[in-house]
């Protein structure tokens, strides 16, 4: 609602200076443009600042808007002897303003999202500050009702073990913004941020058969595995033979999602359980993930992965989604900790949603805590067909996000742009064949299914190396990578036998 009110006000603004000067010999149609102007530019400014966008974005859009009104004045002041050209100057211009707002015409991208039910709220406070007396007149006020968010190993390590989590009861959740608002101002609190829910966001597709040459492996899915050949992966395997460099440590990657079915025959062998209720999935999403990142190669089963020993890497699930595929900031952050934890040396996440957090402090801290706990962790860039920026968790600091490519090796239609993420990369994720519950095997799209790519890679220089960095390991990615046509959006396309050549000669 907001959003569209905030784009009827800059049309009706762009109209009522036409329609100043347009009538400027009748005095009384005049004034009343004038001053319609005025109202309809006032309440563009005003609802800027309620579509909870992010201030560089609000700056640019009224930077935008500004220019609008500027060019709808240049026209009436020079093109208003000439009727034709007038009268023209109007529909451009009203184009030009809808073409510069199509993000928030095709998608309500900066409406806020849904907030956990439970615990619509992430605070976190000074160490040392008592919760409930610094939130005392707020809790009596609301009914708040506050517990600890987080729980990591090493809370030295962290300030993550100082968030709380604030549930707001029903009746108050209209009041939200009143309530962060005042939350925020009371002394001894660091931080406040909406505990969003997000939702996988996947598809089902066909499978592309590809004859493969010379293949190392004898996996019968093979043909299907087309992003082999995009990222010439039987180069790496010759590179794997001849290597002289043994593994260190066998990486786990660790696969945030929807469970994993640790009894897949393409999987188990290489699984690792972390909990008895994460090794089943009933969305299917999670062991599709896993299958990319850590299938068991060259076993006659199925598909294969990286490494045609099996002897590099070892997968394991940690649940973060519902069965419907819903999770919450709150559960993916504890995924991240239990997942850095664990010892992961990869945390794969094939998740995210659109933000209206200007800062990802909470995803921030959780990164930083499992980078000092020697994990890189990998994000999808997401499916909306924008720029990543304003969707999390890609958009923290400190991870690598990926995009997806279609079997031209260009930007897939509805993978995001990551031109505004600091470490991006990309990776095959149109028609990926891969693993799914019940020893069967499934076509999906999506940056989902690109992510584990990335994260499978990682795993395996990990192996080689086990202290290397995420900025390490990204520059790494980014050196060896391939360009493509879209790689300004994209990305490099991910290169395993370059990025391991270039491991090897550090």
């Amino acid at each position: 609602m907001i959003v569209a009110s905030y784009l009827i006000a800059v049309l009706l603004s762009i109209l009522s200076l036409f329609s100043w000067f347009a009538f400027r010999k009748s005095q009384l149609v005049s004034s009343a443009a004038k001053g319609f102007l005025g109202v309809s530019m006032s309440f563009v400014i005003g609802s800027s600042f309620f579509l909870e966008l992010p201030f560089e974005i609000q700056f640019r859009y009224l930077l935008l808007d500004l220019a609008l009104l500027a060019g709808a004045g240049f026209s009436s002041m020079f093109f208003a002897k000439n009727t034709g050209l007038f009268k023209s100057s109007i529909p451009i211009l009203l184009l030009l303003a809808l073409a510069g707002h199509r993000e928030l015409l095709i998608s309500n991208k900066y409406e806020s999202p849904e907030l956990a039910p439970d615990g619509e709220l992430l605070v976190a406070f000074f160490e040392g500050v008592s919760p409930e007396f610094a939130l005392k007149s707020a809790i009596e006020k609301w009914g708040l009702a506050l517990y600890p968010a987080f729980h990591p190993d090493s809370p030295d390590d962290t300030n993550l073990d100082d968030y709380w989590q604030v549930d707001i009861p029903a009746k108050w959740q209209t009041n939200t913004l009143k309530i962060v608002n005042q939350i925020s101002k009371t002394s001894g609190i660091r931080w406040v941020e909406p505990n969003e829910v997000l939702s996988l966001d996947f598809n089902e597709s066909f499978k592309v058969s590809r004859k493969p040459d010379d293949s190392a492996l004898n996996d019968p899915g093979r043909p299907f595995l087309w992003g082999f050949d995009l990222m010439q992966m039987e180069k790496l395997y010759d590179l794997l033979k001849r290597m002289d460099r043994r593994i260190k440590k066998k990486a786990l990657i660790a696969i945030l999602d929807s469970g994993v079915d640790a009894n897949h025959e393409d999987i188990r062998d290489n699984y690792k359980s972390l909990n008895p209720d994460w090794d089943k999935d009933p969305l299917g999403h999670g062991t599709h993930c896993a299958g990319i990142a850590a299938a068991v190669s060259n076993n006659e089963k199925g598909i294969a992965s990286f490494s045609l020993e099996n002897n590099f890497v070892e997968v394991a699930s940690i649940r973060v989604l519902n069965a419907a595929g819903a999770g919450t900031q709150k559960s993916i952050i504890d995924g991240i900790i239990t997942a850095a934890d664990r010892g992961a040396a990869v945390i794969s996440m094939s998740l995210g949603g659109r933000s209206s957090q200007r800062k990802q402090q909470a995803y921030r801290e959780a990164i930083e805590y499992a980078s000092k706990k020697g994990a890189i962790v990998v994000a999808a860039a997401g499916n909306s067909g924008i720029n990543a920026k304003n969707f999390a968790p890609v958009n923290a600091p400190g991870l690598i996000g990926v995009a997806a490519l279609d079997t031209l090796g260009r930007k897939a239609g509805f993978s995001n742009s990551v031109e505004d993420i600091a470490m991006a990369v990309a990776a095959p994720g149109v028609n990926i064949y891969s693993t799914i519950p019940g020893n069967n095997y499934a076509s999906f799209n999506g940056t989902s299914m690109a992510t584990p790519y990335v994260a499978g890679l990682l795993g395996l220089l990990k192996s080689i190396e086990p202290d290397l960095k995420a900025g390490e390991a990204y520059l790494i990615l980014k050196e060896s990578g391939m360009a493509m046509g879209d790689s300004p959006k994209t990305g490099p396309v991910i290169l395993p036998y370059k990025a391991l050549e270039l491991l090897l000669s550090r």
